[in-house]
């Protein structure tokens, strides 16, 4: 079955502020007293003293911000997915999901354990979404992400554009195809190569096209 990812801003907020609370308790749950002291000289020491001491917990404030970044890069997608999809466009493929929200507040606690802090702030919470973008969402805006097609010649490009297009009419929004069976298809039966068959794969899943489930071995189309 295919689980549909309905944008609504307050079940956005909503979900956003049961999975911080989910990290804000479990960390304040393993919150221990540090104890001695730290040799500077000696880093991996120092990391396993981090690893092991400090646990960083969410701030009032970090959560906020964290909540805010969430529902305003999704309602900032509606939006845009809104005109493009009036003008005849495809829409914007960078939403921001509960995996990467999380993600981010991993990377938040990570470097307030890295100062030794008890508290993930609102500093330490911005750097982390500085990361993120540059990381995902920039990379993603700009094609950089593993399906790039910046650096392929102009036949590879034709190719791999030509297998987007049949996968989608091979692949109806809703359905599920073993990947094997349309790497057989394309390859052996239509003569593409298999670079192509996969890139093509690739940026049809970075734009939110398909997805892989099942180790990979099954193609969902949700978009």
């Amino acid at each position: 079955f295919i689980v549909r990812d309905i944008r609504d801003e307050a079940k956005d907020r909503a979900i956003a502020r049961h999975i911080l609370d989910i990290h804000i308790n479990f960390s304040m749950a393993e919150t221990s007293t540090p104890e001695g002291e730290i040799n500077l000289l000696d880093l991996k020491r120092f990391i396993s003293y981090c690893r092991s001491k400090c646990a960083p917990v969410l701030s009032e404030e970090a959560a906020e911000v964290l909540r805010n970044h969430y529902v305003g890069i999704r309602e900032t997608h509606r939006t845009q997915k809104r005109l493009s999809t009036k003008n005849g466009g495809a829409g914007s493929s960078v939403p921001i999901t509960i995996r990467q929200l999380e993600a981010i507040i991993r990377i938040s606690e990570s470097l307030a354990k890295m100062q030794l802090c008890y508290e993930a702030t609102s500093d330490h919470v911005a750097e982390a979404i500085r990361l993120f973008k540059v990381s995902t969402l920039n990379a993603a805006s700009t094609g950089a992400l593993p399906g790039d097609l910046s650096s392929l010649g102009p036949d590879q490009v034709r190719e791999v554009q030509a297998v987007e297009e049949q996968i989608k009419r091979r692949v109806p929004i809703g359905s599920t195809v073993p990947q094997k069976k349309i790497m057989d298809e394309f390859i052996s039966l239509q003569g593409y190569s298999q670079f192509a068959v996969r890139k093509a794969l690739q940026v049809l899943q970075n734009r939110g096209e398909i997805r892989f489930a099942n180790q990979q071995k099954l193609v969902q189309r949700i978009n």
